[in-house]
């Protein structure tokens, strides 16, 4: 459990590039609702308020506003997949821009989580030296 939650000093220290990752993911959250807002428009208007509530977003962002690393690797996981479309190509400049932010967003993720949570694997459970004892 204590793998979830970085020191104080690592905090501060990463303190900036955790603001960065959180603008960024506030950015894209309202392009989010801008697209999913649209698309309902079109599809079902009745439905267009739904577009306000992306709910595991939110999540996220709380998430990583609090310190807790459980954030860290849905970030990875939700925005990976730009790398995907990226690489299948055939994107307006406004999809490649956006897709290039998630990845870039997704990199400063993983970077921020092993910097701040050195002693946790991917998916934040406490790493193990060769005799089987958690690292603390």
């Amino acid at each position: 459990m204590l793998a979830k939650w970085p020191t104080q000093a690592e905090k501060d220290k990463y303190r900036t590039l955790n603001q960065t990752l959180l603008s960024s993911l506030i950015v894209l959250t309202i392009i989010k609702i801008i697209f999913a807002g649209i698309f309902f428009w079109h599809k079902t208007p009745w439905l267009t308020p739904l577009a306000a509530f992306p709910i595991l977003n939110y999540l996220v962002i709380y998430w990583v506003v609090k310190g807790n690393g459980l954030g860290y690797p849905l970030v990875v996981l939700f925005f990976g997949k730009s790398i995907i479309n990226l690489l299948e190509g055939d994107l307006g400049v406004t999809n490649g821009v956006i897709y290039l932010l998630a990845l870039a967003t997704a990199i400063l993720a993983e970077f921020l989580r092993r910097r701040l949570f050195p002693n946790s694997t991917f998916f934040m459970n406490a790493k193990k030296d060769k005799d089987g004892n958690y690292i603390l």
